[in-house]
């Protein structure tokens, strides 16, 4: 189906982008341990901003609008295709940080933002269309992504980066990411098709009436934490490993591929997540940390 195919792509642009565009500074750079961390904390920010904006988006009363904004947002990051390193105009080596960000916000910074808005979005579109079918579930759609960058990850060590030069990949992922475009500007005509002019409050009363659970004031803190932890366990076992280990792309795609091996696993089904499939897991955390 068409928006199966929106949030697999999108998810696999997504976290391939990540080893190119890395790869691609580390001559500029050196290739040290703050460059992986720097890239990471460009990464990670990124991500969350981009399910910021989707959050906020998902809060307008009408769907054709969210709809609307989006559209001229995908259709501003095509000016951004080719993507390829803005060069600045002078590197400080002993302190890369803010050089190493500021390069990758004008090389990928748009495009990246709206591909990591993508998934949450259309999920939400979707629980708004089938908001009266109690047999769809948003949540493995989650799944579904987080195995699309898992398998960027994991195929960009073995096919991509032996088979094709950096130039060739920047060509190829540009050429995927404008079909991604396409296929969701046909997705935003369908919901203007079938939703046109449908207030998302309507589908806001429709979910309140699934769920009996009690929401306390300061929920939000607990979950901002716990999705804390995880982000700064990945960080600060990314950044051990290229500190005590030559720093290569396979030592950094290796940590976060076990990072979204954790969202397949806890929203793919609930019996995924059990004790024995948990002991292994955590078996493999402590031993790729030690």
């Amino acid at each position: 189906m068409l928006y199966l195919s929106i949030i697999f792509l999108s998810a696999f642009l997504l976290f391939q982008v990540q080893p190119i565009i890395a790869k691609l500074i580390l001559p500029l750079f050196g290739g040290g341990a703050a460059i992986w961390t720097a890239c990471l904390l460009f990464f990670q920010a990124f991500l969350l901003l981009g399910y910021l904006y989707a959050h906020i988006l998902s809060k307008c009363r009408n769907l054709s609008v969210q709809v609307s904004i989006h559209a001229v947002a995908l259709f501003t990051s095509l000016f951004f295709m080719p993507i390829g390193l803005q060069q600045l105009s002078e590197f400080n080596l002993s302190a890369p940080l803010n050089d190493i960000l500021q390069l990758l916000v004008l090389s990928i910074g748009v495009p990246y933002f709206l591909l990591s808005s993508t998934g949450p979005l259309v999920q939400k579109w979707l629980s708004y269309v089938y908001a009266n079918k109690t047999d769809f579930t948003p949540y493995k759609l989650y799944s579904l992504s987080n195995i699309g960058s898992l398998l960027a990850l994991l195929s960009y060590p073995f096919i991509f980066e032996p088979i094709f030069s950096l130039s060739d990949q920047l060509l190829y992922w540009s050429t995927a990411y404008i079909l991604l475009v396409a296929l969701l500007i046909v997705f935003c005509i369908q919901l203007f098709r079938s939703v046109f002019g449908i207030s998302t409050q309507q589908h806001h009363n429709n979910e309140a009436d699934i769920t009996h659970l009690t929401h306390f004031k300061f929920d939000w803190l607990l979950w901002l934490a716990l999705s804390a932890v995880g982000v700064i366990l990945l960080v600060s076992i990314t950044n051990a490993m290229t500190q005590n280990i030559p720093p290569v792309p396979f030592l950094w795609i290796l940590p976060l591929s076990l990072y979204l091996l954790t969202f397949i696993i806890s929203f793919h089904n609930p019996k995924w997540y059990g004790v024995g499939i948990g002991t292994v897991y955590l078996y493999l955390v402590r031993l790729l940390a030690y």
